[in-house]
């Protein structure tokens, strides 16, 4: 049986090397596919799809952003057993702070006055409150 592997953003095929696998899988590795500008997720997903063979039963597993698309692959092509390993099915899965590179560019988040309204909107924190605390 098939097992197909995608790894994550920064990673490839040998970050599955040291998975010991029984010897009735054989293992295929997809590559990252370039992205075309705007393109939605569960459109990548459809295009990754294409590399696999869904007419025999297979396994896909996906690790980190590599499990994101696994998810995605899986609605549409029905592996029998989809594993993720350090990642999310949904992106309410996230944590709060994955979220602020969409609402905040990132020359925005570098800026001092944005750490600031930062620390004191989203984790509570003042300036006084730091300053405070490091006198201690």
């Amino acid at each position: 049986m098939k097992i197909y592997f995608i790894s994550g953003l920064g990673a490839d095929k040998r970050i599955f090397q040291k998975l010991v696998l029984p010897t009735f899988f054989e293992p295929v590795y997809i590559e990252l596919l370039t992205p075309h500008q705007n393109e939605s997720l569960p459109n990548y997903a459809g295009r990754m799809a294409l590399s696999i063979d869904s007419i025999q039963p297979f396994y896909i597993v996906g690790i980190s952003f590599g499990g994101m698309l696994a998810t995605e692959i899986a609605k549409l092509i029905r592996p029998q057993k989809t594993i993720l390993i350090s990642s999310v099915s949904t992106s309410n899965q996230l944590p709060w702070y994955y979220h602020l590179g969409v609402r905040y560019p990132s020359t925005d988040i570098f800026q001092p006055r944005f750490s600031r309204h930062l620390m004191h909107s989203q984790i509570g924190f003042s300036e006084q409150t730091i300053l405070q605390q490091s006198n201690c």
